[in-house]
């Protein structure tokens, strides 16, 4: 195209006078080489029904603004609304709100009306993705009111809370304020599970002085730690285990002494412990005494049966306070 400015003029009373520039018609949208037109002519573009302006020719570059009326591409430095606003409601299409760079920001208010994000039934919806050491809150200032993370309704799938592979801390209604905190307490069939049985996991359940409840309509059991000798001693370094003893004749009115070697004990541990028997023969095995150690505890038992120990003697034990 030309790069000499078209001037329109004609007659009048007033002799010659300017008129306004015709449009350029064209199959095509304007670039910024088409700099051979005064500012203000308008450029229809026929096969896509779009009207742009010329507002500016600066360093031999045309600047065209695209007039929005049907849904094209367009930019805008601000975009203010004092009404309602709808965008992208229709069709398929990615939309991207603010960025990353500097200290941009992007907020959102809403009044008594609420705010909904959403999504299809499939939908994939994330929050805080890309922050790695700053802060993510959600209802951080609410005083009152309920706040829901997953649905009320009959819904599965699964809800994962810090489920990544760093070192985290999880603080749970941990604030000096009094609160009821529930897990798992509804009336559904659940599995709840609380610790890890990793080697150096350890799970603390604490309690004031209302005292710890264990309540269940079923069994209550605990998974001791095991451990299988065929002398009297067995090994075993945790707070409840099991040990078996295999091999052992007391003869009636004999006494026989069992060590747990066990390194959480020390000299003025509390321990419950029980032993019995599991062979056929009439021994009962009464235990006299039980003498914790550094390291270790033994337990002395009497056979007050009328016959010798003919199996396995089981001796199970839980260190209450070490």
């Amino acid at each position: 195209m030309s790069n000499t400015p078209r001037l329109v003029s004609g007659y009048t009373l007033d002799a010659l006078t300017s008129l306004t520039p015709p449009p350029v018609i064209a199959k095509r949208a304007p670039t910024t080489a088409d700099t051979g037109y005064l500012v203000g002519t308008a450029w229809v573009y026929t096969t896509a029904n779009q009207i742009y302006f010329l507002t500016s020719v600066a360093n031999a570059a045309a600047n065209w603004l695209l007039v929005e009326t049907g849904g094209g591409a367009g930019a805008f430095s601000t975009l203010t609304s004092t009404g309602a606003t709808t965008l992208a409601t229709t069709g398929a299409s990615v939309n991207t709100f603010g960025n990353t760079t500097g200290a941009t920001s992007v907020g959102i208010s809403v009044g008594t009306g609420g705010f909904t994000l959403t999504g299809a039934a499939s939908s994939a919806i994330t929050i805080g993705t890309g922050v790695t050491t700053g802060n993510v809150s959600i209802a951080a200032a609410q005083t009152s009111g309920t706040l829901n993370i997953g649905g009320t309704g009959a819904n599965t799938g699964t809800i994962t809370i810090a489920g990544g592979t760093g070192s985290q801390t999880v603080n749970i209604a941990n604030s000096t304020g009094g609160k009821t905190v529930n897990i798992g307490t509804g009336a559904g069939i659940n599995d709840v599970t609380v610790g890890s049985t990793n080697t150096t996991s350890q799970t603390t359940i604490q309690a004031g002085s209302f005292g710890l409840i264990l309540s269940a309509a079923g069994a209550v059991s605990v998974t001791p730690a095991t451990n299988t000798s065929s002398t009297t001693t067995a090994v075993i370094n945790t707070n409840v285990g099991v040990a078996t003893y295999t091999g052992q004749t007391t003869a009636s009115t004999s006494s026989i002494v069992l060590t747990v070697t066990n390194s959480i004990v020390t000299a003025g541990s509390a321990i419950l412990v029980s032993v019995s028997t599991l062979g056929t023969n009439d021994a009962q095995l009464t235990v006299t005494r039980v003498k914790p150690a550094t390291g270790s505890f033994t337990v002395t038992c009497l056979n007050n049966g009328a016959a010798a120990v003919n199996g396995n003697i089981i001796l199970t034990f839980w260190v209450i306070a070490v």
